[in-house]
């Protein structure tokens, strides 16, 4: 007689059971977000200052910090995952989930000093972009003089008109910006 003839019905039963419990079986796939994740960004020098573009759609302002420093940028904030419109009780299942969520961060160390408190950002159409005015060189400092163009002294003690290409305003600073002190400064502080 066969091998088949001398398995018993219930092992049988119990082979076909773990069989089709591998096809039937339910696997649950956890989404969450990373710890902390990294958006992207774009940065340009410009002849007066930096421009950086970070790429943050869905992500509120309230939601969004910006500090600037001399020679450092950080952005941080949480975004929430995005998710259809969908009734309460509809059934719904998740093909492809790429898209970051949660608690976000960014540090960008500057090749130059910028002038953090006139530094700005704004949102448009899911960009992020903030505008870093360079900090005047050390050896270069307007004075303003009251006239419609800005005098700037050398460290050498040399004067000369601030002219093309060189306006009061990138050349303007504060004193404490100037001795070197901390100068940390909020874009989006809280309302």
């Amino acid at each position: 007689m066969s091998d088949f003839s001398q398995i018993h019905p219930e092992q049988i039963e119990h082979r076909l059971r773990a069989f089709a419990g591998e096809f039937t079986r339910v696997r649950v796939v956890r989404f969450s977000a990373a710890p902390c994740w990294t958006p992207a960004i774009n940065v340009y020098r410009c002849y007066d200052r930096f421009v950086v573009c970070v790429d943050l759609a869905g992500v509120h302002k309230c939601d969004l910090s910006v500090q600037a420093e001399p020679r450092r940028l950080r952005i941080s904030g949480h975004r929430l995952p995005p998710e259809p419109q969908v009734e309460p009780l509809e059934p719904m299942r998740v093909l492809a989930m790429e898209i970051d969520y949660g608690r976000f961060e960014r540090e960008l160390r500057l090749p130059e000093a910028i002038n953090p408190e006139r530094a700005s950002a704004e949102q448009r159409e899911g960009w992020l972009w903030i505008q870093l005015p360079l900090r005047p060189s050390s050896s270069e400092i307007a004075l303003p003089t009251g006239r419609s163009r800005g005098t700037t002294v050398r460290a050498s003690g040399q004067r000369r008109a601030a002219g093309p290409g060189r306006s009061r305003c990138a050349l303007a600073t504060r004193q404490h910006a100037l001795v070197g002190a901390p100068c940390i400064h909020e874009l989006f502080p809280d309302d």
